[in-house]
């Protein structure tokens, strides 16, 4: 029987659950990998559930850059999945442009993508090197992570998983904000919020690429005709339901439960 593990926060936490009950949760995050409940796999699968406190990697800034220490436990955990018969799931961060762009800034912005046409008249028209600068810059201790595992895994089989597309409904979004507050903030226009987010995939390329580790991208079935996160699969304002994960376990090779 092969030994698989989740390493991440959030979208960790509901990619878990996909494949069965877990006993982890955000608010008390685990501070080493706890087993996922799915007896009907011949496989077993772990996670390891990080929080503010409770952290793979540590980084501090000195005359020579970033310095990069490793929770000496935690890292142990990690290491037992150096296995070629080992799938290492990595969901490191995966917000970083959410926290920067949900929210609508002032004044409002748009910019011209390749792969999303049109501009909101009206708007601040800012380039599209800019942005990408600016979401490519929050992807710096997520690289760092992902070349550090990739170095600390080189028998597995890694992944890094993007998150879900954005959610479409403001409505919906204002409905469960997470950590958002907009009683004093408009949501981002969803088809600003759709640019960011694939400027933010091609940057998550170009991070994660180099270190040897597959990038896992939304699973196109359950994105809309509009390249939204399809309705089904809305969960929370930036995360997904199980059947999303449901389809990345199967990119990866893995047969995940049809419910849980």
């Amino acid at each position: 029987m092969s030994s698989h593990l989740l390493i991440g926060a959030s979208h960790a936490l509901y990619m878990a659950q996909a494949l069965g009950p877990v006993q982890a949760d955000l608010a008390h995050a685990s501070a080493g990998a706890v087993p996922i409940e799915a007896p009907e796999l011949k496989d077993s699968f772990k996670l390891l559930l990080l929080s503010p406190k409770t952290q793979f990697l540590s980084f501090t800034r000195g005359p020579a850059g970033l310095q990069v220490a490793a929770n000496a436990s935690l890292l142990r955990e990690v290491r037992e999945h150096d296995r070629a018969d080992s799938k290492v799931f990595m969901l490191i961060n995966g917000n970083e442009h959410n926290a920067r762009f949900m929210v609508q800034t002032d004044p409002p912005f748009d910019f011209v993508h390749p792969r999303v046409p049109g501009v909101i008249a009206g708007r601040q028209i800012l380039p599209l090197s800019l942005i990408h600068q600016i979401i490519a810059e929050s992807l710096t201790l997520t690289q760092l992570t992902v070349a550090y595992l990739a170095r600390t895994l080189p028998q597995a089989e890694r992944f890094f998983v993007a998150p879900p597309p954005p959610i479409r409904s403001e409505a919906h979004i204002r409905g469960q904000p997470e950590i958002f507050d907009f009683s004093r903030a408009k949501v981002e226009d969803a088809r600003v919020r759709l640019k960011i987010y694939e400027v933010y995939l091609d940057c998550l390329a170009q991070a994660v690429q180099p270190t040897g580790v597959t990038l896992l991208l939304p699973p196109p079935e359950h994105r809309d005709a509009q390249d939204f996160l399809a309705q089904p699969c809305w969960h929370m304002c930036t995360h997904a339901t199980s059947d999303y994960y449901h389809a990345v376990y199967a990119a990866a090779g893995v047969m995940s439960l049809a419910s849980v």
